[in-house]
């Protein structure tokens, strides 16, 4: 939207819209919003007291593309959160209508600074006419990528699922399915998804996958059928690349039920943990065999690709990734919170003399908090955070930072684990192990990590049995993992095995030559010391220094 008349922008009560830098401040502090969103408040307080029609707000905000009633009141949504506590006083529901402003604003000149300083962040440079709509959603920003470019970047087109039911009625179930799985993956702050519309009107003319990349930007497309039966639910998806035009993932869904309602959140939300896990590793997968990296943003996705190969060279080269993303764009939260989870891996493991520092530990956390200042409400930066303050010992401050995390989604496996090893951390057993049954529901595919941590929950619970097979998984999967090895060790120690745990503690040796048991357990920062004394009393027993 231009910015008309020499005006700034528009003060109300404790908040200033600035229409040069595009940002929505409280008290001069930023206030994140998306693009739209932001398109959408600027409309309405340029208009107070006027009642705004929601076609007339759609034409004017989305020009002309084919979007529905759901991307405006997700926009209304968002921008009362924004505005708390007095979000639904200021903007107005007026029934079979539209939307009022309803507060008085007090017009800002261009020559004045709303803030009372300059703003650091730079200009974002609008496109005038059609085009402009599409360089938003593309977010191909003209200057530094910000914020909202990540937010679009990897664009997602779920077509409508394919109905084998005999009854031609179901399809309602089939459309009502893909609707849900557009909803939950949209939590996912760094994954675009093509609007509910346009993906319909493609899925319904036949149109092929390539028309989605070349005509809206789509880099992946979801296709899959279901089939409805009295007691049964079946689910196929597939994703595709519409790039290399191969599918880069495919999950069978089946679910006994004698209600559609009573399996359905739970389907929907494993099905958009593993596709935005997929899509990621999928785009990062892409990156790292291109030529160079072209954003910070396409940066920080190589550097995640290194991330999750958990090994030294990896982690080098994915360090590496972070720091340019972040020189080239310190305006993008996922250069920030990636650098923060590699500075985070350094810390824990044994890869250089920045294990167990302290100046380590303080980087990851510096990064993590500026990847959370300039997204306030992402999950992944929340998370970010909680993890490294888990590992500062800071327990209560990393459990409500988590909680957040999983309340804004709960649908992300990634997030749930690492609330769930905070919890166990934390000396609160019963409710890890809860929580590490969310992350079953959202990915069966549990991994060789996560089987060592659910197994020192069901080891300090008493349930020796359960963390023996857990264990054993764990080091048949990755007989190198050291977690897996410790906690194996002590289980195989309490029930009498004492064969398979000096194994464990043979190969821990091999693997972390002069191993400590107190400097491993004063790392892990358990909060409840009979816990850590049992650990490292049991690990010295079976021959590890202490």
């Amino acid at each position: 939207m231009p910015n008309d008349g020499g005006k700034r922008g528009y003060r109300f009560g404790r908040f200033e819209v600035d229409v040069i830098a595009f940002v929505l401040r409280k008290d001069g502090e930023p206030v994140s919003l998306r693009p739209k969103a932001f398109d959408t408040l600027l409309m309405l307080v340029e208009n107070p007291n006027v009642v705004l029609s929601k076609d007339e707000m759609v034409e004017r905000i989305w020009k002309g593309a084919a979007v529905n009633d759901d991307a405006l009141a997700q926009c209304i949504r968002d921008i009362r959160q924004a505005l708390e506590p007095h979000g639904t006083e200021l903007i107005k529901t007026v029934p079979r209508r539209g939307y009022l402003f309803g507060s008085d604003v007090t017009p800002v000149g261009a020559e004045t600074d709303i803030t009372g300083r300059r703003s650091m962040r730079p200009f974002r440079v609008f496109l005038g006419l059609a085009s402009a709509a599409l360089v938003v959603c593309l977010g191909l920003w003209l200057l530094v990528p910000s914020r909202e470019t990540a937010a679009t970047e990897i664009r997602v087109a779920v077509m409508p699922l394919e109905t084998l039911s005999q009854d031609p009625s179901k399809r309602w179930v089939a459309d009502g399915l893909a609707d849900d799985i557009r909803a939950s993956l949209a939590r996912f702050t760094d994954i675009g998804v093509i609007s509910r519309n346009t993906s319909r009107r493609f899925g319904d003319s036949g149109a092929t996958v390539e028309v989605l990349r070349d005509t809206h930007g789509a880099h992946f497309v979801l296709q899959g059928s279901l089939r409805l039966l009295s007691d049964e639910l079946k689910i196929a998806l597939q994703l595709v690349d519409t790039k290399s035009m191969i599918s880069v993932w495919s999950g069978r869904f089946d679910e006994q039920t004698s209600g559609l309602l009573a399996v359905r959140d739970e389907v929907v939300d494993q099905i958009a943990s593993q596709l935005a896990d997929r899509t990621r590793d999928a785009q990062g997968a892409r990156l790292a065999h291109s030529a160079q990296a072209v954003t910070a943003y396409e940066m920080a996705l190589r550097a995640r690709y290194e991330y999750y190969r958990f090994d030294k060279i990896s982690a080098l080269r994915g360090l590496d990734f972070a720091e340019s993303a972040v020189e080239a764009g310190p305006e993008v939260p996922e250069a920030w919170e990636i650098q923060a989870r590699l500075l985070l891996q350094f810390y824990v493991q044994p890869y250089d003399q920045r294990r167990g520092r302290a100046a380590t530990l303080e980087a990851a956390q510096f990064a993590a908090q500026q990847a959370l200042n300039l997204e306030p409400r992402s999950p992944r930066a929340l998370a970010t955070l909680g993890s490294v303050l888990v590992w500062m010992g800071r327990h209560d401050e990393a459990l409500s930072s988590l909680s957040k995390a999983v309340d804004l989604n709960p649908a992300d496996a990634s997030i749930v684990a690492t609330y769930a090893d905070a919890l166990s951390r934390a000396g609160q057993q019963k409710e890890a192990l809860s929580a590490w049954e969310r992350v079953r529901g959202l990915d069966p595919i549990v991994n060789p990590l996560s089987k060592a941590l659910i197994a020192r929950s069901h080891l300090f619970e008493g349930q020796l049995d359960e963390a023996f097979s857990l264990t054993s998984e764990c080091i048949a999967q990755a007989p190198r993992m050291v977690p897996c090895n410790l906690y194996h060790a002590v289980v195989a120690g309490e029930l009498g095995k004492s064969g398979e745990a000096h194994e464990a503690i043979e190969r821990v040796k091999g693997l972390v030559p002069g191993f400590s048991s107190s400097a491993w357990a004063e790392i892990i920062r358990f909060r409840i010391s009979d816990e850590r004394d049992f650990l490292v009393n049991k690990l010295v027993s079976l021959g590890l220094a202490p």
